[in-house]
This record gives structure tokens, C-alpha cells and sequence, in this order.
């Protein structure tokens, strides 16, 4: 696990946030506040992706795993430590 690990959360929804074989799953997650890269998506499932060591996907959907994406969002770290982060955007779906 990354430096970025159950010791270092201090998140009350953090029981429902598990590990895959391929990244990060998390469920029933309230949306976020206006201003944010997601701002106006509803969704019930968060998927994160690490398709190499300095990237992030997250795919936003409702309806659970298999229901319909809303949003996907690239987040880019300086290095494979996620100490600094490089880029965040949005994605086309």
C-alpha cells in the first residue's frame, strides 16, 4: 500500500472503502460540495483506477458497479509517492 494508507485516513467513510486487485473501490459516497471537478453528478459507486504508478482514473457512476458512468476524472501525481499532485481534469465521456 502507498504512503497514502489506512494509518494516514482520518475519514469517517473510510469502512467503506476497500482494496481490488486493481484499484480502489468505494461505496455509498455523498457528493461533493459545489466548486468541485464533479460539481452537479450524482453518483453512488467510485472506482479508482492506477494504470501506472503516477495516475489516477476515477469513474463516478449510479446505479453501482455496473450502472452508468457520470463522470471520469484523471488525477496525474509528480511521482509513484502521491506526496504532490501534477494535474487533476475532467474527462470527456
Amino acid at each position: 500500500m502507498s504512503d497514502f494508507d489506512k494509518k494516514s485516513i482520518k475519514d469517517r467513510e473510510f469502512s467503506k472503502f476497500s482494496e481490488t486487485s486493481r484499484g480502489k473501490t468505494a461505496v455509498n459516497v455523498i457528493p461533493l460540495n459545489s466548486g468541485s471537478i464533479i460539481e452537479g453528478i450524482s453518483y453512488d459507486y467510485l472506482y479508482i483506477d492506477r494504470p501506472d504508478n503516477v495516475t489516477e482514473i476515477y469513474t463516478y457512476r449510479i446505479g453501482g458497479p455496473t450502472g452508468e458512468v457520470q463522470a471520469l476524472v484523471r488525477a496525474i501525481y509528480t511521482s509513484g509517492s502521491e506526496k504532490y499532485l501534477q494535474s487533476i481534469e475532467r474527462l470527456d465521456l
